[in-house]
């Protein structure tokens, strides 16, 4: 029966679903909430920001290597197995200001120290491309520093990590070391 009394179609002439507004309202929002959910999930999950920030201070991350290819850069730089399970290298830059942080995980803490100790009494012997490290105080722990490689190293020990910082045309490379000492998070 036709309703033309009333004016309204009967069901058979009313539009598709897809060409009624509130489908495409309805649409619109499930679209909405799959894509937020997405981006949530993504910098979450995927890159989670303890690892390596996508900032530390006015420095955005360029570059990021991790897993068992961040642990063969690491190693390439080393003489024989220098016993990390896990890491990362990122890259860091602002203007022509650069970063550079390397990041090994031990196997346990005092592998770790053992590590470091390993690093220092090399560098220290001579024959690479730094010079000799002296230690300095910073952010409540002892950080070794030295220069070579286009500019200033920092590298230090925190629980199973060994890090090493790498500030290329740094005015002021000790606050690049404060800024990922407050900004980063080492396992």
């Amino acid at each position: 029966m036709d309703n033309e009394r009333t004016g309204q179609p009967s069901p058979r002439q009313r539009p598709p679903r897809y060409k009624r507004p509130v489908f495409w309202v309805q649409l619109g929002l499930v679209a909405g909430i799959v894509l937020g959910a997405w981006l949530s999930l993504r910098t979450s999950v995927a890159e989670p920001e303890t690892r390596a920030p996508s900032h530390i201070g006015d420095m955005r991350r360029t570059g990021l290597v991790t897993g068992e290819e961040a642990i063969k850069q690491t190693q390439s730089m080393h003489i024989g197995d220098i016993g990390i399970k896990d890491g990362y290298v990122a890259d860091y830059q602002a203007g022509t200001e650069k970063l550079t942080l390397w990041v090994g995980v031990a196997g346990s803490q005092s592998d770790a120290q053992r590590l470091l100790e390993r690093m220092a009494s090399a560098i220290g012997a001579g024959g690479t491309p730094f010079a000799r490290p002296t230690q300095v105080a910073a952010g409540g722990r002892q950080v070794f520093v030295t220069s070579g490689a286009g500019g200033v190293n920092y590298f230090f020990q925190e629980a199973r990590s060994v890090v090493w910082v790498l500030a290329v045309n740094s005015a002021a490379p000790e606050d690049r070391l404060s800024a990922v000492l407050e900004n980063v998070r080492f396992e």
